[in-house]
C-alpha cells in the first residue's frame, strides 16, 4: 500500500491579491506611521538639545533615510525572489518590518540614552526602508503571477491599495491615541502605542501569508532549475531597450504615482508638523489646541480634492478658473496613458 503526500492547496488569483493588499497596508502603516510620528515626537524627544529648525530637519531627516534604502531593499528581494521563491521573501519582509517597527516603540528617549537615542533611531529607519522596498514590488508579482491573463492589472492594482490603506490605518491610529491620551501622556508614552500595535498586525499578516503559495508558474521554473543564478544581471542583459514610445508612457505613469505618492505621504506629514508647531520655525514639542488635534489626522482635505497629477503644497491657493481646468485635463490625460499600460 503506498501513500503520497498531500501538495498544499492551491492559491487563488483573488486570495493571492488580497493576501498581498494586506500585506502591503502592514507594511505600509508601519512606514507610513514614521511620517506622523516624525512631525509630532522626534524633534522633542529625540532632538531637544537644538534649535527648533535643526530639530525639525534632524527628524525629517530621518524620515527620509528610509526612502534612501528603498530601492536597495527591492534590489535584495528581487535577486531572493527570483532564486527562493516571492513568498518566503515577502514573509521575512513582513517579518523585519515588524522587529524594526516594534524597537521603536520601545526605544529610548534622548533624555535617557543621550545621542544613542537618534543614531539607533536612524538604523531602524534604515531597515523599515529595506523592508518596505522588498515588499511592494514582490506582492504586486505575486499577484500578477498567479492572475488570469487579461485580468493582470486588475489583480496587480490590489497591492497599490494596500499601500493608500496603511497609509489611513497609520493616521487614524495616531489621530485616535493622540485624542484619548492628551498631549501629556501622549508624549509621555502613549507615542509608542501605534508602534507596538505593529507587533499584533504583523502576526496578523504572517498568518495569512504563509498560507499563499507561489504561483505554478514559478514553481515549474524552479523544478526544471532554469531560475537565473543573477537574476538582475541576466534582465540587464538580455531584455531589449525600450521604444520611445514605452519610454514616454513610463515618464507619464512615473509622474502620476510621484504626484499621488505627494499627496499621500510627504503632504500629510507637512500638514502636521504645521499644525503642531503653528507655523515653520516655531514650536515647543507640543500640539497647539484644535489645530494640533485636526493635525493629527495627517491628511489635509484641500490638497486631496486635486487632480491627482498636480503637486500642491499645504497653502496653495487656485489662481482662477481656467488654471484648474487645465489641471484637471492635463490629470486625466496622464491617468488615461497609465492605464493603457496595464491593458
Amino acid at each position: 500500500m503506498t501513500t503520497t503526500a498531500e501538495s498544499p492547496p492551491r492559491t487563488t488569483p483573488r486570495s493571492a491579491a488580497i493576501g498581498s493588499m494586506i500585506g502591503t497596508t502592514i507594511e505600509w502603516y508601519d512606514f507610513c506611521l514614521y511620517a506622523t510620528a516624525t512631525a509630532l515626537v522626534c524633534k522633542p524627544l529625540f532632538f531637544p538639545n537644538v534649535s527648533s529648525t535643526a530639530g525639525t530637519l534632524a527628524a525629517f531627516g530621518t524620515y527620509a533615510v528610509g526612502f534612501g534604502t528603498r530601492p536597495l531593499g527591492a534590489v535584495i528581494s528581487g535577486h531572493l525572489g527570483d532564486r527562493v521563491g516571492r513568498k518566503a521573501v515577502l514573509a521575512g519582509a513582513l517579518l523585519l518590518m515588524g522587529i524594526a517597527t516594534t524597537a521603536i516603540g520601545v526605544l529610548p528617549t534622548y533624555a535617557q540614552a543621550g545621542i544613542a537615542a537618534p543614531a539607533l533611531l536612524v538604523v531602524l529607519r534604515l531597515v523599515q526602508g529595506l523592508a518596505v522596498g522588498a515588499e511592494w514590488g514582490g506582492a504586486a508579482l505575486l499577484s500578477v503571477e498567479h492572475a488570469t491573463p487579461g485580468r493582470r492589472g486588475l489583480f496587480g492594482s490590489f497591492t497599490q491599495l494596500g499601500s493608500s490603506a496603511g497609509m489611513l490605518l497609520a493616521t487614524g491610529v495616531y489621530y485616535l491615541v493622540r485624542t484619548l491620551a492628551g498631549d501629556d501622556v501622549f508624549l509621555s508614552w502613549a507615542w509608542r502605542v501605534p508602534f507596538l500595535l505593529s507587533l499584533v498586525l504583523v502576526v496578523v499578516g504572517l498568518v495569512i501569508r504563509l498560507r499563499l503559495t507561489d504561483a505554478p508558474v514559478f514553481a515549474e521554473l524552479r523544478a526544471r532549475g532554469e531560475t537565473a543564478r543573477l537574476p538582475v544581471v541576466e534582465v540587464l542583459r538580455t531584455q531589449p531597450p525600450q521604444r520611445r514610445a514605452d519610454h514616454r508612457a513610463a515618464a507619464v505613469a512615473d509622474r502620476v504615482v510621484r504626484a499621488a505618492h505627494h499627496l499621500l505621504a510627504d503632504l500629510p506629514a507637512d500638514h502636521v508638523r504645521q499644525g503642531q508647531f503653528g507655523g515653520a520655525g516655531r514650536g515647543d514639542g507640543r500640539l497647539r489646541g484644535r489645530a494640533g488635534q485636526h493635525a493629527a489626522v495627517g491628511v489635509p482635505v484641500r490638497p486631496l480634492r486635486a487632480p491627482p497629477a498636480v503637486p500642491v503644497r499645504v497653502g496653495d491657493r487656485d489662481r482662477g478658473a481656467g488654471d484648474r481646468v487645465r489641471r484637471e485635463r492635463g490629470a486625466r490625460r496622464d491617468v488615461r496613458a497609465a492605464g493603457r499600460l496595464v491593458r
